[in-house]
């Protein structure tokens, strides 16, 4: 007859004082144990691929981390039981900002990028130069340009050219590398304010 206390946790036999071990109470057990070991070996995952230095024990790993952690108290999350809950908070506040955003395509620390449509004309070259600085200018605005979309075959062939890269001075001036265009050009240009 198997043991009628049994451990807390996992459920392993307790024998009282009237009762008698059987071999197959042994059996049993040990069954428990290694379905429960192997729960925690999966759950925890490879050790092996810890980005910290000590891989040899969770322990050692956690206390290498632990300088970078810090005292949990102090975090600004309301969540301050454990790491995870903290964690979730903030992933719960990114993913509301993501939703009230939209579609971002930012760059950290920026605001949202914007694009635009817009063609240089080609009387408004300046010798090698295409300023955009009217529009958008440099101390407020960081660009980045490319050929439209809607831009039609012979006009990719002068865009090839042209080779227009942005001016050494890093204003928003477009210089022409090879041959400054005689035909409009449409391109598209990210814009992102600083």
């Amino acid at each position: 007859m198997p043991s009628a206390n049994k451990t807390p946790n996992i459920n392993l036999s307790q024998w009282a004082g009237n009762e008698y071990v059987k071999r197959q109470d042994f059996c049993d057990d040990n069954l428990i144990i290694d379905r429960e070991v192997g729960e925690l070996k999966t759950n925890l995952g490879n050790k092996e691929a810890l980005t910290t230095s000590n891989k040899d024990s969770l322990v050692d790993a956690v206390n290498e981390l632990d300088k970078d952690v810090g005292d949990i108290t102090t975090l600004t999350t309301t969540k301050k039981d454990n790491l995870v809950n903290a964690m979730n908070e903030i992933k719960a506040l990114a993913d509301k900002n993501k939703t009230d955003l939209g579609d971002t395509n930012t760059e950290v620390g920026k605001l949202k990028a914007t694009y635009a449509e817009v063609t240089l004309i080609s009387s408004n070259w300046s010798e090698q130069t295409y300023s955009l600085e009217s529009t958008y200018p440099s101390n407020t605005y960081d660009i980045e340009i490319e050929l439209s979309g809607n831009a039609t075959k012979d006009i990719a062939k002068v865009w090839g050219k042209t080779i227009p890269v942005p001016s050494p001075d890093r204003k928003n001036i477009i210089k022409a590398l090879g041959t400054v265009p005689t035909v409009n050009i449409p391109i598209r240009v990210k814009v992102v304010k600083k």
